[in-house]
């Protein structure tokens, strides 16, 4: 049809890019944004489809954070943005579970240099549960399937793949060092495989479980959670409200196999215990119990699991792909 310079033109203009994930003590990987020209440092969340940021009028007491643990809170002023479109109406999004509230807008969203997009929808969040004053985030970039869209919202991803050379993105985190609770640990790279920091070899499985990049830790069923706590040993704290056992044993405790389409993927001990700066020199045990329901898997791989193997998120094909992570701890 004489349309072939510009197919051309149009891959030319396709793009790879990357950005570093701001680790915190190896239970929160954060990437910064830049929406209306205002920056924020938010959770990149594979279980979810919306992005959101705190509002400068919020108006519930647990908007401000908490200086005491170092995670005060940037916020979004429309009144500071010369490319804000009101959008349409409000939005009720989840934070772990929680409800979020507040007005739909769109906005200049940028997630790097090279990588911005014009008028994608997002939420001011007015009102705030009490748990996100612990989390060390301004909001929440949601990079899950359009199916957990909200309220009619085009996703993320939906604005951000058509732009990529590759319709995925691949994930790669890695551990601080012991003398910082924070610091850039991983990477995210979008369009392309990286081949610097995985495996050549990559498994592809179909989507059986949720890949979380938002949870530190591994959700898994009660009767998995309770063979694991007496393979180990785990004591639970009531206190603490988690399963918990000495730090000098992060090295010495057995590898723990998850078999995945038939391939066995061994996760060290010195991933799945971390060590929070708990009392008497204890560390945590990763893991959490949740049961199956109608509306998801009974299974959530965290952190935990994906700084032993990056993952492909082949949105093009509904997949992900795993292959064994470098780590350079």
């Amino acid at each position: 049809n004489g349309k072939y310079p510009e197919f051309l033109a149009a891959q030319k203009t396709r793009k790879v890019a990357s950005q570093p994930f701001s680790d915190y003590s190896d239970d929160y990987y954060r990437v910064n944004i830049v929406l209306g020209g205002q920056g924020f440092t938010v959770s990149l969340d594979t279980a979810s489809s919306f992005l959101w940021v705190l509002d400068v009028n919020c108006y519930s007491k647990y908007c401000k954070g908490d200086p005491s643990l170092g995670n005060n809170k940037d916020t979004y002023n429309y009144s500071d943005s010369t490319t804000f479109k009101m959008g349409a109406g409000t939005f009720v999004a989840q934070f772990d579970g929680q409800p979020v509230t507040g007005y739909l807008g769109k906005e200049t969203f940028k997630l790097t240099n090279s990588l911005s997009i014009q008028n994608q929808d997002f939420g001011s969040a007015q009102v705030v549960p009490q748990l996100y004053l612990e989390q060390p985030v301004d909001g929440v970039l949601g990079f899950g399937l359009p199916a957990m869209a909200v309220n009619g919202t085009k996703t993320p991803l939906d604005t951000l793949m058509p732009l990529l050379d590759l319709n995925l993105f691949t994930i790669w985190m890695d551990k601080i060092t012991q003398k910082s609770k924070a610091g850039d640990a991983g990477l995210i790279t979008y369009g392309a495989l990286d081949s610097v920091n995985c495996d050549s070899k990559i498994n592809y499985v179909p989507l059986n479980v949720i890949s979380d990049t938002a949870s530190g830790w591994i959700g898994t069923p009660p009767t998995v959670l309770s063979t694991i706590v007496k393979a180990t040993g785990a004591k639970f704290d009531w206190n603490l409200e988690l399963y918990t056992l000495p730090c000098s044993q992060m090295t010495t405790q057995p590898d723990l196999i998850f078999t995945i389409n038939g391939i066995d993927y061994p996760v060290k001990s010195v991933e799945y215990i971390l060590d929070l700066g708990l009392d008497s020199r204890q560390c945590a045990l990763t893991f959490f119990g949740m049961s199956a329901s109608s509306f998801g898997p009974a299974w959530v791989l965290g952190d935990t699991f994906i700084r032993s193997y990056c993952h492909v998120y082949d949105y093009g094909n509904r997949r992900i792909g795993l292959a064994k992570a470098h780590s350079s701890v």
